[in-house]
């Protein structure tokens, strides 16, 4: 596996979304229902879009994006994680651990109950796997085909506390 070594998250610019999209398409697995993701697209209609991004040459590791960072449901407020994906080769590593631990810490900071996301049949099992509930909360919808996932706010906090195991102190860096 590839060392990536420091890591920071910005927000994504319209011209690293535009990047994304010269560069990944053709990595993508064929059968992948992404496969025609326009990130600069995804950009320009989301409330916020991060990027996952090497510190030494800003190369982009992943990218998520929320339509509405806060919506209110009769259950309560939920941060809505609508995209994210992972550079294609570096795909069920370490990487998409970060990257969703990063996303659930910011739907932490929003100070939301729980976080919303759809989710494509095929990656269904990972949020299953996670401890997310596949169903779809009263007030919310997800587009056809896509299967609806809720987590509460306490199983962010249970994940986002796993995922210190990919914080290293700077003075332990290497």
């Amino acid at each position: 596996m590839e060392r990536i070594g420091e890591v920071q998250v910005l927000l994504a610019s319209r011209a690293r979304c535009q990047e994304v999209d010269d560069l990944w398409p053709p990595k993508r697995p064929f059968a992948h229902a992404n496969l025609g993701w326009k990130w600069a697209e995804v950009h320009k209609r989301s409330a916020e879009c991060f990027a996952l991004v090497r510190a030494t040459d800003r190369r982009t590791l992943a990218l998520w994006a929320s339509l509405n960072r806060s919506l209110l449901l009769p259950e309560g407020r939920f941060y809505r994680l609508d995209y994210v994906e992972v550079e294609p080769g570096l795909r069920g590593g370490d990487i998409a651990g970060l990257t969703f631990s990063i996303a659930f810490q910011r739907a932490l900071e929003v100070g939301v109950d729980g976080l919303v996301l759809p989710s494509f049949p095929e990656t269904a099992h990972l949020y299953e796997q996670m401890g997310f509930e596949r169903r779809v909360p009263t007030g919310w919808s997800v587009g056809k085909g896509m299967v609806a996932f809720v987590g509460k706010r306490e199983l962010l906090l249970g994940l986002v506390e796993e995922a210190s195991r990919y914080v290293v102190a700077s003075d332990q860096a290497e």
